[in-house]
This record gives C-alpha cells, sequence and structure tokens, in this order.
C-alpha cells in the first residue's frame, strides 16, 4: 500500500458539480425552471461572467469544480435564487457528503458480490435460463458432433 493514498473520503468525493445537482440538493429534489435559471444567468452576468460561460454552466449544465460551484453558490445566495438559500459552503458540502456515501456504499456493495462469487468458488461458467449447461456461446464447438446435412 502506497505511504501517501488518498482516504476513503478523498477517493470518492466528487471533484466536480453541475448547477442542476446542487439546486436539487437546495430544493430537496427536482430540476430548476425557467425563473430559477434566468436570475442565475442574470446574477453571473453582474458578477462579470461572459455569456458562453454562463451558458455552458446552467443551460448546458456543465461540471465545474468545487472551488469554481462554492463562489457560483455564494453568487446565487446574493442574489437570492430559489435553491441557494443556505450557505454556500454549508449546501456545497452537504453535496459531497451525499455523494460520498452514495459512491463508497455502491463500492462495498461491489466487494461484497466480489467476495461472495469467489467463496462459491464458480469455476464454470454461469448459468441461466437461457443458457442452463453453463457453457459459453463463444465456446468452440465439440467436434465429436456430427454435422447436419442440409435440408432438400
Amino acid at each position: 500500500m502506497p505511504l501517501f493514498a488518498p482516504s476513503q473520503a478523498q477517493k470518492f468525493t466528487p471533484k466536480e458539480i453541475k448547477f442542476s445537482q446542487l439546486y436539487k440538493t437546495g430544493t430537496g429534489g427536482g430540476k430548476p425552471g425557467y425563473s430559477v435559471m434566468s436570475r442565475a444567468k442574470e446574477a453571473l452576468a453582474k458578477a462579470g461572467y461572459d455569456e458562453k460561460k454562463i451558458s455552458q454552466m446552467i443551460t448546458g449544465d456543465a461540471k465545474i469544480s468545487v472551488s469554481q460551484m462554492k463562489e457560483v453558490a455564494s453568487l446565487m445566495n446574493k442574489a437570492g435564487v430559489y435553491g441557494f438559500q443556505k450557505s454556500p459552503s454549508y449546501l456545497v458540502q452537504q453535496f459531497l457528503t451525499k455523494e460520498r456515501v452514495k459512491a463508497q456504499n455502491i463500492a462495498r456493495i461491489r466487494r461484497e458480490h466480489i467476495a461472495e462469487a469467489s467463496q462459491e468458488d464458480l469455476g464454470s461458467y454461469g448459468t441461466t435460463s437461457l443458457n442452463p449447461q453453463g457453457r459459453s456461446s463463444n465456446a468452440g464447438k465439440s467436434l465429436t458432433e456430427p454435422k447436419r446435412s442440409p435440408i432438400r
């Protein structure tokens, strides 16, 4: 194990956030409506963002870095945009914590499934209702089976 390996929290914490994801966290669900998006665009335009960047962040819903999203959230908070009434740092931290926990749970479940599969020691190909013999469809056909003659 490397000496300076990232911690579990660092490993599973998102590095980028979408505007709609942060809005969803602030409101408890839902997508930003037209009025919210227009007020957000106005707030960013007043702060000096260019039209292309605003369009990418708000309309295009592009992922932006966490530090930049904190800045955007603080601008939304000052402008009184719905969904950003809470403290910007609290809102971003709440989203990051929720996403980190979700990613850690998915990784834990994946590890459990891998451990179960290795304990069962499934040496053969998995059997299913469509493949009851547990044989890969890509496996070579046995040469002992007689070839069928064409129908005439």
